[in-house]
């Protein structure tokens, strides 16, 4: 499962651990607010927003194995996004 977090100072992070209990392991590490994690369904795959400092937002796609992350800008006529 994957959880939000507080992060580096008021900002949050994403957190990622066993449903069964555990440790967490942080999975981000950025001055940006992330939110609305969705794994995909084999789980290799973890989809998030992220918001730069400009207030733009970023769908980021990160693969859990190595956790590299593409992005790309969410449109603006693509309809309000969730906070």
């Amino acid at each position: 499962m994957v959880l939000i977090g507080q992060g580096q100072g008021d900002q949050t992070d994403l957190y990622a651990g066993s449903a069964g209990g555990g440790e967490m392991f942080q999975l981000t590490f950025t001055r940006e607010p992330e939110r609305t994690p969705m794994l995909d369904p084999t789980g290799v795959q973890l989809a998030f927003l992220r918001e730069d400092r400009r207030g733009e937002v970023w769908l980021v796609v990160m693969n859990l194995f190595n956790t590299a992350e593409r992005e790309t800008t969410v449109p603006s006529d693509a309809g309000p996004v969730e906070r």
